[in-house]
């Protein structure tokens, strides 16, 4: 059996896993409960979804949604 050095094995490991690796393609799905976006201290996007307010550039599209619930 021939004597390997720590390189040789190194090098062996490394040529080893290149070849296990494969490219995979990952979807993140991600939900915000709360977003709060400000332009020069003026709300653009309030979304609070406890609160069920979507405020968009001062429209709130819940607001008729809430009232009709009663809240």
């Amino acid at each position: 059996m021939a004597k390997t050095d720590n390189n040789t094995r190194f090098v062996l490991s490394l040529a080893l896993l290149q070849a296990l690796l494969k490219e995979v393609e990952v979807s993140v799905k991600l939900s915000a409960h709360f977003l709060d976006i400000n332009i020069d201290n003026v709300p653009m996007v309030v979304k609070d979804v406890e609160n069920m307010i979507c405020l968009i550039s001062g429209v709130d599209y819940m607001a008729k949604v809430r009232s009709n619930l009663g809240e």
